[in-house]
């Protein structure tokens, strides 16, 4: 069904396949209104998306604006604490003061409304180069993106498809109210019947724009295993330099255990909204840990849909064992 004769590309999501009818039954947070699905390659989004679908299409954008890209539960706010001290001057006593999501927001933030913030008011009274991240798939991104109209900067993160799964369970539970197993999320996930739609095809919507765009991927995986070479490679690729000096200080700030602690990143005032057992923004950050959970059939799924989705794309940064 087509819920606006301006928009065709959202609709309703209907009853007429099983795995839709597990969307509805399977998600009971009261934040959550209902789901559509948006654009061309229909993505998952909650209802309340449609309230900002066209402002976001419009949305000004600035060639000296910085985006930090990513699949979600991909690493992208770790990411984005990064970059924002980068270009911040390392100022870490006001990364403690301001919640990171007014430092650095969701561009499709006003779309959900636990967040309770004005994304748009937010943007155009911050200081350029405007810092903004977001999980949308490409061909969701405002006009003058897709378009090639304006260039700004693209960090994309990148995770392994197990783990970001894994984390996107334990985060659907605590803020979505999913009530299913983790068997049953994992059939969803593989079918793309997720929030933000299938991983592969967001990951790939922007791998095809990287000929066309300034853009820098960089691996959750990498992070956890070498975090100062990321920070250089960042700094490097925004045309910023950290003296050695203030390495130590920004390597401890950006610690998980730092973050875990830090209310400005972990989300701690919206805390009492959620009833899950941990923190989803702050879980626990570890590699592989997937393992320790999904069965092989679970990890053979996917290996497979990786093998299928990525074929013939020249992508290949997600091949390491981890």
């Amino acid at each position: 069904m087509v819920m606006s004769t301006e928009m065709p590309y959202i609709r309703t999501l209907d009853d007429t396949t099983e795995l839709n009818r597990m969307v509805k039954r399977l998600y009971g947070s009261p934040s959550i209104g209902g789901f559509i699905e948006v654009g061309p390659f229909n993505n998952l989004m909650i209802s309340e998306y449609e309230n900002v679908y066209e402002e976001i299409k419009q949305f000004p954008i600035h060639d000296d604006d910085i985006f930090v890209v990513g699949y979600p539960k991909s690493g992208t706010r770790w990411t984005e604490e990064m970059v924002w001290l980068i270009c911040n001057d390392f100022n870490y006593g006001k990364a403690k003061e301001v919640d990171l999501i007014n430092r650095f927001p969701t561009l499709e933030t006003d779309g959900v409304s636990f967040y309770n913030i004005n994304v748009g008011k937010i943007l155009s009274e911050m200081e350029r180069p405007r810092l903004i991240k977001t999980h949308l798939h490409w061909s969701l991104f405002p006009n003058e993106i897709t378009s090639n109209a304006k260039k700004p900067k693209f960090i994309v993160v990148l995770r392994s498809v197990e783990d970001v799964c894994l984390s996107q369970f334990h985060h659907h539970r605590t803020t979505l109210g999913f009530k299913g197993s983790f068997e049953e999320f994992c059939k969803l996930f593989l079918a793309g019947k997720v929030l933000q739609g299938p991983y592969w095809s967001q990951v790939l919507s922007v791998w095809d724009q990287r000929e066309h765009h300034s853009m820098l991927f960089i691996r959750y995986e990498d992070m956890k295993k070498d975090l100062a070479a990321i920070i250089r490679q960042v700094a490097s690729f925004l045309g910023k330099t950290v003296p050695e000096e203030e390495m130590p200080r920004l390597i401890d700030h950006l610690s998980f255990d730092s973050l875990k602690k830090n209310p400005a990143f972990n989300h701690e005032d919206m805390l009492a909204q959620f009833n899950g057992d941990c923190n989803p923004f702050t879980r626990e950050g570890i590699v592989g840990g997937h393992k320790a959970v999904m069965t092989p059939e679970m990890i053979g799924n996917l290996k497979a849909m990786n093998e299928k989705m990525f074929r013939g794309t020249g992508f290949s940064l997600l091949n390491d064992e981890y």
